[in-house]
């Protein structure tokens, strides 16, 4: 095996900041490397991508609200992933895309926003009305809103007690508690809301709760969303 074959792929090199969760991480590293097999035919080490992973333990966005104290975590890891020599970045987790302005204005390379990304399928799809479920903070702090209203989509937010039950489903999530009962309560939580034609999962975790045969509604898998995009940028970008 040459350098030479190495490289022949030309692809972008991907640093994600990790760790918010570390089971989230690793699902949208192994959807990034199945959509290398499945459309690049991709089989030997040298027909991925070059891939870093900055898993960064830092406070806690799914444990109630999130605030400036997130900022350096998310800021630090991108400047750490762009010395590292990636070519863009992409952080698996909705609420730290709080602070993708602050963390874009550091480095010098494209960060990928999984709310940009989403928004635009939503709108491909043509949904009009659509539940956002998420963390406390996602859905306090308005990250969706300016977003969805500038595509034309109109926002359904959940309650306080849904929100709540948001938050012990992403518990049970990162604590590797995902059973049928666990798909069973996220169902219930998108029948809540009949006027909604589909829900956007606004946190990386929540798609692991999901279980597609059962869920009575469309679903936009934020997850699954950003790893495409990362995908595209990588492969074709």
């Amino acid at each position: 095996m040459t350098k030479e074959m190495v490289a022949m792929n030309n692809y972008k090199s991907i640093g994600v900041v990790g760790g918010m969760g570390p089971n989230t991480s690793i699902q949208f590293y192994d959807m990034i490397v199945k959509l290398f097999q499945e459309e690049k035919d991709a089989e030997q080490n040298y027909q991925f991508p070059e891939m870093m992973i900055h898993n960064v333990p830092c406070p806690d966005p799914i444990e109630g609200i999130v605030g400036e104290e997130l900022l350096p975590y998310v800021t630090g890891s991108c400047q750490r992933l762009e010395r590292a020599g990636m070519d863009f970045i992409a952080i698996p987790c909705n609420t730290a895309h709080l602070f993708i302005e602050e963390a874009r204005a550091e480095v010098n390379i494209p960060i990928l926003s999984i709310v940009e990304e989403t928004m635009k399928v939503v709108v491909e799809k043509g949904m009009k009305n659509v539940l956002l479920l998420g963390a406390i903070t996602t859905i306090k702090t308005g990250l969706y809103e300016a977003h969805a209203a500038e595509a034309g989509v109109s926002l359904i937010l959940p309650t306080e007690e849904e929100m709540k039950e948001s938050m012990a489903i992403i518990v049970e999530v990162c604590a590797g508690r995902v059973d049928e009962a666990l798909h069973s309560r996220l169902n219930n939580q998108m029948l809540r809301y009949p006027e909604a034609e589909a829900v956007i999962l606004g946190c990386t975790e929540l798609p692991l709760a999901v279980d597609s045969v059962s869920a009575p509604k469309p679903f936009f898998d934020t997850l699954e969303i950003l790893a495409r995009a990362a995908y595209e940028q990588s492969a074709h970008g």
